[in-house]
């Protein structure tokens, strides 16, 4: 039943990245080239055939329209995940648009093979190459004058095939504009999830400094203002002659400002208190909220953290909340695993009781980084893991980044 399940499962899909942009817009232009290709080559071979005494004429103009439609087709998908599609020049539109009514007006011209049929590869091609390139409005209307052509070279001709001429030219501007458009809308959703997934690490970087400001107004702003008053009050006993009141205050002023150091330093060194819980649901669902699929298990071990030594605390907590920004500003992860596992310090004895959590944090899909950059990050992680009395581990290839931290939840006995 469950391989049966997997089977008829719907297909999931990875996260909008950079890579994603450039592989999903060369790939939409290729596709559109074959349609391309295919309606050109039966265009081609009508006309071939049709008027034989003018392949010196037929045959470059259908190449001239192939260069315009290849020109609009890369103005209107463009590669480059941070380049949106530009106007198209007005002369390419004019020249496009000439060159379709003269390739239509060809085919519909007398001859051995002359039919409505003749352009209903080409008609189409037209209305999805300007449903593309175009607002909606001015790709009915261009791809209209083609369609427009054809009925009337029909009506001089076979007037009884005039309705036939008329539906192909309606199926045309129906179907081939809707696709065009819906091709061209794709690749911008496309686009602006890349763009939404930066912006997403973006301010979880600005919240994680709005907060630091935050906390440091909030302590040194409360500390300096009661230091300024009693300074104050420290200055006018001392002028009233209260020496020992006076010193008494300078006293107070001096505890209020170690208080205040140490409040600092805490600040810094672990924005007061981390909590590895909150930091591994807050990383759950920033990893979630920019299209991560994040797998997390083993969370029950960080229950307890509340008893551990707080350095063990504030390392770990340091630890995933470094391995989500790196996630999320230097790699394109689509998968994450988050394991959080009880055991026992590498120098502990044989059945020993656990006395260790072990956090763990793959990625995958991590972006090539320098040696000074990577090594920053992980040299301060190490730093605070190691005053913690835990050691911390990273492994990294080309499709896959994991880092591993094992800290103590017991206080070291002498």
């Amino acid at each position: 039943m469950t391989t049966s399940r997997t089977l008829l499962a719907a297909p999931r899909f990875g996260q909008v990245t950079d890579r994603s942009v450039t592989t999903f817009s060369p790939y939409t232009q290729v596709s559109v080239g074959f349609i391309y290709l295919a309606f050109l080559a039966v265009a081609t071979a009508a006309l071939w055939q049709q008027h034989p005494d003018g392949r010196w004429f037929t045959v470059p103009l259908v190449v001239s329209l192939a260069a315009c439609l290849v020109a609009l087709t890369r103005r209107a998908l463009p590669t480059d995940a941070s380049e949106d599609p530009g106007p198209a020049p007005g002369w390419l539109v004019a020249l496009t648009t000439a060159l379709g009514i003269a390739v239509v007006v060809t085919q519909q011209w007398p001859g051995e093979f002359a039919a409505p049929a003749t352009t209903a590869y080409t008609l189409p091609m037209l209305a999805m190459l300007f449903g593309m390139a175009l607002r909606w409005r001015a790709a009915l209307a261009l791809s209209a004058l083609p369609a427009a052509a054809a009925v009337g070279v029909v009506a001089l001709h076979s007037p009884g095939e005039v309705r036939e001429a008329l539906g192909i030219g309606l199926l045309a501007l129906t179907l081939g504009v809707p696709m065009g458009y819906a091709t061209a809308w794709s690749l911008h959703i496309v686009r602006e999830q890349a763009r939404a997934r930066h912006l997403a690490a973006d301010l979880a970087v600005a919240e994680e400094r709005l907060r630091f400001g935050r906390d440091l107004h909030d302590l040194l702003g409360r500390t300096l203002s009661v230091v300024t008053l009693k300074s104050e009050l420290a200055a006018e006993l001392s002028r009233r002659g209260d020496g020992p009141a006076a010193a008494a205050e300078l006293d107070g002023i001096h505890g209020l400002a170690q208080d205040g150091l140490e409040d600092l330093r805490g600040v810094v060194r672990g924005y007061r208190s981390l909590d590895p819980a909150t930091e591994l649901a807050g990383a759950r669902a920033l990893l979630r909220s920019s299209g991560v699929e994040v797998h997390l298990s083993g969370e029950n071990a960080l229950h307890g953290a509340g008893r551990w030594p707080e350095a063990s605390r504030e390392a770990l907590g340091w630890c995933l909340r470094e391995a989500v920004t790196n996630i999320l500003r230097h790699s394109e992860a689509r998968r994450v695993e988050i394991t959080c596992s009880p055991g026992t310090e590498p120098d502990a004895g044989a059945g020993a009781e656990p006395d260790a959590v072990t956090l763990t944090v793959t990625n995958d899909r991590p972006r090539p980084a320098t040696s000074s950059l990577r090594g920053a990050g992980l040299t301060g992680l190490r730093e605070r893991v190691a005053a913690a009395d835990g050691h911390l581990e990273h492994r990294a290839t080309d499709t896959q980044f994991t880092l591993t931290a094992t800290v103590p939840t017991r206080e070291a006995t002498a």
